[in-house]
């Protein structure tokens, strides 16, 4: 994830012709990056909701009893 913000901005930064503007760049990477974390997340088993914080969505592990 830290690969694709930096390869986005990188090269957004780098051709200031021809980019878009700044808020067409963060909803862009928000997308993605929803996109990475959503999928990533399914594959575990859990179903994130995109208006609810994460911490709401996971559960904390169960502590070991001793």
């Amino acid at each position: 994830m830290v690969g694709l913000v930096d390869g986005v901005v990188n090269q957004w930064a780098a051709h200031p012709e021809s980019r878009s503007s700044l808020d067409d760049l963060t909803h862009f990477l928000s997308d993605a990056l929803w996109g990475v974390l959503s999928q990533s997340t399914l594959r575990l088993g859990l179903a994130l909701d995109p208006d609810q914080p994460i911490g709401t969505t996971l559960e904390p592990p169960a502590r070991p009893r001793s």
